[in-house]
């Protein structure tokens, strides 16, 4: 009885398998029928049956890739299945093949050696013998074997794939044009081999060849169908050589509906010179994915194309309104200049924002742009919110140095230029700019000599090579009478900065007042 009921379970396994396996088979059903097949199985080994039993067992673990499981009841039962599956080459071929999947390279490919020569006309054993070959990295002695299995008249029907993989070998040497010929050769045999002629499309672009290339990736999706991957290789290609058009009709073959397609093909559509079909697509990018950063900025891109510049900067400015601490959009913002945007129109429209949503990136660019328009006025007032809008003390002496530097240079009243200052260094982690241009006025309006000193060697603590402090505390010694100190720093100073004639003027004075 107990062994009619083994007899029952191993057939059902086999059949539960076998209908798993069939191609007619949905994934879903196909899961389930091989998940019943190895609990069947499972029950089938509690009877502890005669080892043959594993037979289909073990098939069943390797067409679900379960190689570890395969590997560990081969260490278990070595020498029961060594003994009862001496003569079964199907077996055999997955213990060979186990073994290769589990990186034992060298066993796999001792078990392909014993197998070769008991089976010298076994096309499967013959392709898998090289196939160790090349993963122990024997390439030559994988060469010189697939040489021998393309002489053997009895494996002619596999003469393609012993040429396909010579191929591939080749290609891992570098050997270019042997890999091609060996490509050819395969595909002379088998025209229809798709796996031959996507290699050779790969082959030919890591050549160069970008022509050959493309029709190889074509022929490749003209026999398999479709294929995203290779598909999107094909458009990166023709993008490449500006077949914009042939790009474009690829890619609409993907029928995706991401953003990333509708980008994708927008951003085709742009470079072959349809502005309106981009923007339709750019806009459905941007429906499903509204924060699409690349999306935004084609965008901007189609809009300045179409020479429609107001546009762009109102996109712009609607983008800065919902993240006005974006400094990215701010910086993209001011390079339309470079796209005859007047600078007058950008400020206007970051002021705009600024009104609306103030941040401190705004505020300082706004500061900044006013002064490259020579409007210190308005710049100083957009440095004096930013000093109310920011609590980064860091920050706060770096502006209001900007501030004293402003006013400095504007020859304003020396006393608001040095209140100013004092205000600037008061912080915790001053700016070391605003310690080296207070210690600086100080030592041109020759007064307050020794707080210069302590002032300028703050400036040093944290730049102690910048050539403009130098020159600061050579010219604070020289007030001071400490000339050989003043020279030797000016000296230093000047090495650094030939080019500065403020330090070459210190330095001379320095030398005459000896």
């Amino acid at each position: 009885q107990n062994k009619s009921e083994q007899y029952l379970l191993y057939l059902k396994g086999s059949y539960l398998h076998t209908k798993g396996n069939h191609h007619f088979q949905k994934p879903r059903k196909r899961a389930k029928c091989l998940s019943r097949s190895f609990n069947t199985y499972r029950r089938l080994l509690m009877y502890k049956p005669a080892v043959y039993a594993y037979e289909g067992l073990l098939r069943l673990l390797f067409d679900a890739g379960k190689h570890d499981i395969i590997a560990g009841l081969i260490k278990k039962k070595k020498q029961e299945f060594e003994q009862a599956f001496k003569e079964n080459l199907d077996v055999k071929m997955i213990f060979a093949q186990t073994a290769l999947h589990q990186g034992h390279d060298e066993k796999a490919e001792d078990i392909f050696n014993d197998l070769r020569q008991e089976n010298p006309d076994n096309s499967q054993i013959a392709y898998y013998t090289a196939v160790a070959y090349i993963k122990n990295n024997e390439l030559e002695k994988a060469l010189e074997f697939l040489d021998s299995c393309i002489e053997n008249p009895q494996l002619k029907s596999k003469h393609f794939l012993f040429n396909f993989l010579q191929s591939k070998i080749y290609a891992q040497l570098e050997h270019y044009d042997k890999a091609l010929e060996a490509i050819e050769a395969s595909l002379k045999l088998l025209p229809k081999f798709d796996r031959g002629w996507l290699f050779k499309a790969v082959l030919t672009e890591q050549m160069g060849r970008v022509n050959d290339a493309v029709k190889g990736y074509k022929h490749y999706l003209n026999l398999v169908g479709r294929d995203d991957s290779v598909e999107k290789q094909l458009i990166q290609l023709l993008f490449s050589q500006e077949r914009f058009h042939e790009a474009a009709s690829h890619l609409k073959r993907l029928k995706s509906n991401t953003p990333e397609y509708y980008f994708d093909l927008a951003l085709i559509q742009m470079r072959a010179g349809n502005k309106t079909r981009a923007l339709e697509n750019v806009n459905k990018a941007l429906k499903k994915q509204p924060n699409f950063t690349k999306a935004k900025l084609l965008k901007t891109e189609i809009f300045l194309a179409m020479g429609d510049q107001m546009k762009a900067l109102d996109f712009m400015e609607n983008w800065l309104l919902q993240n006005p601490k974006n400094i990215h959009v701010i910086h993209t913002m001011l390079l339309l200049k470079n796209a005859n945007v007047s600078l007058h129109d950008i400020i206007k429209s970051l002021e705009r924002v600024a009104n609306k949503k103030p941040s401190t990136p705004l505020l300082a660019t706004l500061g900044d742009q006013y002064l490259e328009i020579d409007d210190y006025k308005r710049g100083i007032s957009y440095y004096r919110k930013l000093l109310n809008h920011t609590k980064n003390e860091e920050l706060k002496s770096k502006v209001l140095f900007q501030i004293a530097f402003i006013q400095y240079n504007n020859k304003e009243d020396f006393t608001e230029v040095e209140q100013t200052l004092k205000q600037a260094v008061s912080f915790k982690n001053a700016y070391s700019s605003a310690y080296n241009l207070l210690a600086y006025i100080y030592a041109e309006q020759d007064k307050n000599l020794e707080e210069a000193l302590t002032l300028i060697d703050k400036a040093l603590q944290e730049r102690p090579n910048s050539y403009y402090y130098l020159d600061t505390k050579g010219l604070v010694l020289l007030k001071l009478g400490r000339t050989e100190e003043s020279i030797k720093l000016l000296e230093q100073a000047h090495k650094l900065a030939p080019f500065d004639n403020v330090i070459k003027e210190h330095l001379d004075e320095a030398k005459n007042s000896e």
